[in-house]
């Protein structure tokens, strides 16, 4: 029977992916695509990996290029070095990472299949593009414009610069696209400025010194900051002291069963004592949200809701139930506790970066503190505030 089920699955599957290919060949590829995710889910051995790898080449074509990059990293992972496919897989994940821009990467998987797949189908491709893509990097630049040029390391940096809410995707090629559009915008504007003579007026001289105290004033408290350092020691003074901050609390599994009044809980409580099980009558009879789990809570701590359960789950033992538990709603709880989780502390290393992130910032306020007092004094700082 269970061998019939499993055929019975493979030929559901295997539709999936016949329908998923019609639709390919009839140019609806994006309609193909959930197709084919639920196709090879449960496909196993060679079978799979080979619809694995003609579901990539589909991606790529859609410019699907983070869920590409996750199914390469997982076949790559899978397939032994030592298999022909495996150079195969590396050639794909090769081309992935120079439509994403990265052309290091690509460059280091290219010759990595050179030096070491010599008999493989992909050897010569990955020989030519290997080529190509050493003339781009040896030339270093991403745009040139007039005397003018960006590199990959300049691009890169802009990039960086970005905050990271902002900052667009690797995978996203359009976003990057976008991006460098506008770092050539700002230079070409500069190119405009300078054939104006725009950098020979006063007021660009007031704002590049007026930017210059900015950048001077940033980089000093940068280097500063670097300088204020936490010793192992403080770390752990700090730790000892300040246990009890890093203790994971008591905690209990459980099942409730919440209902109306406590008639109805008492006749439940009866029905437990006959043998029901407790799960059971949570899924027919409890009014709260974990019903259809059987009224099972997890990780129920003191600080947990209903607080109501503490002071009774404190006394109880694994698979004691107590109940009726009048609630502040006005409902009653019947609950069964299930586990006893006791407490524990965090170590020290668990916590480490975290105190020595707290420790830092204490020194480096306290630092600054004292800093502006001595400046204060050393250029003798007067305030000539008038009050409206």
């Amino acid at each position: 029977m269970k061998t019939l089920i499993l055929i019975s699955l493979l030929i559901t599957f295997n539709k999936k992916i016949e329908e998923a290919e019609k639709l390919i060949k009839a140019g609806k590829t994006k309609e193909a695509i959930s197709l084919y995710r639920e196709g090879i889910k449960d496909l196993k051995g060679n079978k799979k990996i080979k619809k694995e790898i003609e579901f990539f080449d589909i991606l790529i074509r859609e410019e699907n290029y983070e869920e590409a990059l996750s199914l390469i990293i997982d076949l790559e992972n899978k397939v032994s070095e030592f298999s022909s496919i495996y150079p195969e897989i590396l050639y794909r994940k090769a081309f992935l990472y120079e439509k994403m821009g990265n052309l290091q990467e690509a460059q280091r998987i290219y010759e990595k299949i050179v030096l070491n797949y010599k008999k493989s189908r992909v050897y010569k491709m990955a020989s030519d593009r290997m080529e190509s893509i050493f003339d781009l990097l040896s030339k270093d630049f991403v745009a040139t414009f007039g005397p003018l040029s960006i590199t990959y390391k300049e691009f890169n940096e802009f990039l960086e610069n970005i905050p990271p809410y902002a900052r667009p995707s690797p995978s996203d090629t359009n976003a990057i696209k976008r991006t460098l559009e506008r770092l050539i915008y700002i230079k070409l504007l500069y190119l405009e400025a300078l054939a104006e003579g725009l950098d020979l007026t006063e007021e660009f001289r007031n704002n590049l010194e007026k930017a210059k105290e900015r950048i001077l004033a940033d980089l000093y408290m940068k280097k500063k900051n670097e300088n204020i350092e936490v010793s192992e020691k403080e770390i752990r003074e700090y730790y000892i002291k300040n246990r009890e901050n890093y203790k994971i609390p008591d905690r209990w599994d459980l099942r409730r069963i919440e209902v109306k009044t406590e008639n109805e809980a008492s006749e439940i409580l009866k029905k437990i004592k006959r043998g029901e099980k407790f799960e059971d009558l949570a899924r027919n009879f409890s009014l709260a949200p974990d019903a259809s789990n059987g009224g099972l809570i997890t990780n129920f701590t003191e600080k947990s809701f209903p607080e109501e359960f503490v002071k009774p789950l404190k006394t109880m033992k694994e698979g004691d139930i107590k109940g009726p538990i009048r609630l502040k709603n006005g409902n009653f709880a019947i609950i069964k506790l299930e586990k006893i989780k006791k407490g524990e502390y965090r170590k020290m290393d668990e916590v480490k970066g975290q105190i020595e992130s707290k420790l830092k910032n204490e020194k480096i306020n306290k630092f600054w503190t004292k800093w502006k007092e001595e400046m204060y004094k050393k250029y003798d700082v007067k305030l000539y505030l008038k009050n409206e």
